[in-house]
């Protein structure tokens, strides 16, 4: 008998499209975040670096 999720379908999958979305929301935040830093040019430096490393370690978690 295997284990499967409430409505039968495998927990793994499950997970990994939880996974995927929780990305997807981060890099439109960090989006968000970036674009709305045009209005103070100080910030946007820093701003892009961090998102810049945010996306990376993102993309190096999903493999």
């Amino acid at each position: 008998m295997s284990v499967s999720g409430q409505d039968g379908r495998d927990p793994t999958e499950l997970h990994n499209k939880y996974n995927y979305h929780a990305h997807a929301t981060r890099i439109i935040v960090l989006t968000t975040a970036i674009t709305s830093k045009w209005s103070s040019p100080g910030n946007l430096n820093q701003e892009t670096t961090m998102a810049r490393t945010n996306l990376r370690m993102v993309f190096t978690i999903r493999g």
